[in-house]
């Protein structure tokens, strides 16, 4: 019978049932769309993350044998894993500034890197190569397969001889820009016939990285990446390997991330309190149009509990239609807004089960919230009461005398009066929606583009001497690129602001026992990986164990002008001291770069600083 009573009623009240879809439509919408955007924010945190590590995986295991890395697969805690084997890094002129790492990959190993061809395939024949459109364009190449590509590398690191090989393109995908270097990936065949016989293991003593294996894993449990790295080594009883961990899986940045959910958790909030008032006043003013029906059914000995779930009953027939309508729409809106609200090159809009779930729970449940008052006070309703209940709560004479006679403006402002607590209710509502509004414009006007590139980069453009940013040759601090009239053509161009230089002159300088005592605890006491991942870069190393046997060091001191200057002085980067321009200038004045490693001040790296640097 409550079945019955709960369809006809639906279904005459068409009008007040639409209206309360469209609340129901509403409030699922804000919902969904919250949650769209919260959780592609994360997302896109993460993805952004990974790609600037280059790889999605937890721990690479380096400089490994063939043997090493079989065992390392073998440990439980492994739930999968990709394997490469290095070859070398390209030092061909067009690649000079871009670090393009040869090597054989699996597609595991591939995919991890963000490197698995979208165009073609991984290599098959011996000569196969897939490449990142990134290279292509930097070597002048067309986007077509097939197409012969020549890369050279350094077999012995320690030795100027160059290997080439002719290639033929495979397979290629779009270039990571987020990441500092690229993949070529050749054949296993083309690996194997190369290092047939080879002794790793010696090669590996010897500092030498071709033929070597690396092992990109992925672990049960993710949430101690340093310890879980160690106890698999130490299981397998080979403790001293060297492996790096995957820093996008700091907690420190997972921290970050979901900080940036405040402002989206706040939203909800809103949203709940504001649906709950729209829907509440809908079913209040529903329960008051048809009190005296409730009454009448009392009469007939219907009780309190089952008039309560008649309304609930017609609640539910009222999302049936709504919440999916609204979660389809919402996710529409939320899609539309992730590309606007979310800075990213790449911006992913998350398809995730628990955006629909949720959202769906949560407009359910302030529904539900919503018609529990109005339930509980028409079962509460007796027949009597009934036939005579108002919901006017003014109080006081019914006529009024007035000078101005009747306008509509005072005859709508009464009547605002004759329930004040309802009016307040309209208000809120109202209120709410249009404070959510303003929150999540403000938040989205609140980013300054300029103060956070100014904490990435000093400049809108860096014209700099090609080997400065080479990844297969040493700086050489004497080139002739940047000529004075190639900077007096630069000063010349129109739209330009304002503009500095950058000087570098190397020097030599005296290491003393106690400094040297220092550097090699920090390179290979305090942190022994430290020193066996700067092993990769072949200049690095030679000029780590020049310094040690010299016992002194190659040194930059940079000249500056212009507004670095200033920049560099700025009040955020000052640790110790005070910056004097006008001393600066009469060239009897240092400036002193590094970090605050004492904890007087939190530090603040200058941008583009990674080492101490001394500004004349």
């Amino acid at each position: 019978m409550l079945k019955t009573l709960a369809k006809a009623s639906y279904r005459a009240n068409r009008g007040r049932n639409l209206v309360t879809i469209l609340a129901i439509v509403l409030t699922t919408v804000m919902f969904t769309s919250l949650f769209v955007l919260s959780e592609s924010m994360m997302e896109n945190i993460r993805q952004m993350n990974f790609r600037q590590a280059g790889t999605y995986d937890h721990i690479s295991f380096k400089y490994l044998t063939g043997d090493q890395a079989d065992l390392i697969k073998t440990h439980p805690e492994i739930t999968s894993w990709g394997e490469s084997i290095v070859i070398g890094i390209a030092e061909d002129e067009g690649l000079k500034n871009r670090q393009v790492e040869i090597r054989y990959a699996d597609d595991a190993y591939a995919t991890y890197s963000y490197a698995i061809p979208t165009t073609g395939t991984m290599p098959a024949g011996e000569y196969d190569i897939a490449l990142d459109t990134a290279i292509l364009d930097v070597m002048g190449l067309p986007h077509e397969l097939g197409q012969k590509v020549t890369l050279h590398w350094r077999d012995d690191l320690y030795s100027e001889a160059l290997t080439g090989q002719e290639f033929v393109l495979c397979g290629y995908w779009e270039g990571n820009a987020s990441s500092l270097a690229s993949m070529a990936f050749v054949s296993r065949q083309f690996t194997a016939d190369k290092y047939a016989g080879a002794d790793i293991a010696g090669r590996i003593a010897q500092n030498q990285v071709g033929g070597t294996h690396m092992l990109s894993v992925m672990v049960k449990d993710a949430s101690n990446l340093e310890e879980a790295a160690q106890q698999i080594l130490s299981d397998l009883n080979v403790p001293d390997l060297p492996y790096g961990i995957n820093w996008a899986y700091d907690p420190q940045l997972r921290f970050t991330g979901l900080s940036e959910l405040i402002p989206m958790l706040l939203g909800m909030i809103l949203v709940f309190v504001s649906g709950y008032l729209i829907i509440y006043n809908i079913f209040q003013i529903s329960v008051v149009n048809d009190i005296q029906f409730y009454g009448k059914l009392k009469t007939l000995g219907t009780t309190g509990k089952q008039i309560r779930k008649l309304l609930y009953a017609q609640a539910g027939r009222l999302c049936l239609w709504g919440i999916p309508i609204g979660l389809l729409l919402g996710y529409g809106l939320g899609s539309l807004l992730v590309p606007v609200l979310i800075l990213s090159e790449r911006p992913f809009v998350s398809t995730s089960p628990l955006i629909f779930l949720g959202a769906a729970v949560f407009a359910w449940v302030t529904v539900r919230i919503s018609c529990r008052k109005p339930a509980k006070a028409a079962g509460k309703i007796s027949p009597v009461e009934a036939m005579n209940y108002s919901d006017a709560l003014v109080h006081g004479p019914e006529t009024r005398k007035t000078k101005k006679g009747a306008s509509l403006f005072r005859m709508a402002l009464s009547n605002l009066g004759r329930n004040k607590k309802r009016t307040a209710t309209v208000i809120c509502s109202l209120t709410l929606g249009m404070v959510l509004l303003c929150c999540i414009f403000a938040k989205n006007k609140s980013f300054d583009l300029d103060k956070y590139m100014r904490s990435q980069a000093i400049s809108d453009f860096t014209v700099e001497d090609l080997s400065l940013g080479a990844m297969s040759a040493a700086f050489n601090p004497y080139g002739l690129t940047l000529s004075k009239q190639l900077i007096g053509q630069i000063g010349k161009l129109n739209g330009l602001q304002d503009t500095a230089a950058l000087y570098a002159q190397k020097a030599d300088l005296a290491l003393t026992p106690d400094v040297l005592d220092r550097i090699e605890s920090y390179f290979e006491r305090e942190n022994k990986y430290r020193y066996e991942a700067m092993e990769y870069d072949p200049y690095w190393i030679e000029s780590y164990n020049d310094a040690k046997k010299q016992k002194k060091v190659k040194a930059i001191v940079f000249g500056i002008d212009g507004f670095l200057p200033e920049m560099l002085t700025e009040d955020a980067y000052v640790l110790e001291g005070t910056f004097d321009a006008e001393k600066f200038r009469s060239g009897d004045y240092v400036i002193a770069g590094g970090y605050d490693t004492e904890g007087k001040k939190e530090p603040q790296p200058i941008p583009g600083q990674q080492l101490m640097q001394i500004f004349l």
